[in-house]
């Protein structure tokens, strides 16, 4: 069986599609963190973490559209993300949004 142009590309595709709904679900679990804290440390949250992170989970969605419309391919739909478990306050929930980055760098 011959792994085809079309078959990478699908694969490079969905790559980004689950890059990027990890990152959808990091910030869930930043909105999650934010409720928990103090006003002057909530927005430190969102300047230094939330921001950054939802520029480049709409850079990451707008990518996969591009990549998708250029080949022909299907374009994924990016649903909001919901935590997937609840965790112990602000620290456990900036804890899982971490991880949930590194699981998009992978």
């Amino acid at each position: 069986m011959s792994y085809t142009e079309a078959d990478a590309r699908q694969q490079l595709l969905n790559a980004l599609g689950d890059a990027a709904d990890e990152l959808g679900l990091a910030l869930a679990y930043l909105g999650e963190a934010y409720e928990h804290l103090d006003d002057h440390t909530a927005e430190r949250l969102e300047e230094q973490l939330f921001r950054p992170l939802q520029a480049a989970y709409g850079r990451a969605r707008r990518t996969h559209s591009a990549f998708a419309a250029r080949y022909g391919l299907p374009a994924r739909r990016f649903e909001p993300q919901s935590v997937r478990v609840a965790s112990h306050g602000a620290k456990g929930q900036v804890e899982a949004a971490i991880a949930a980055v590194r699981e998009a760098e992978g």
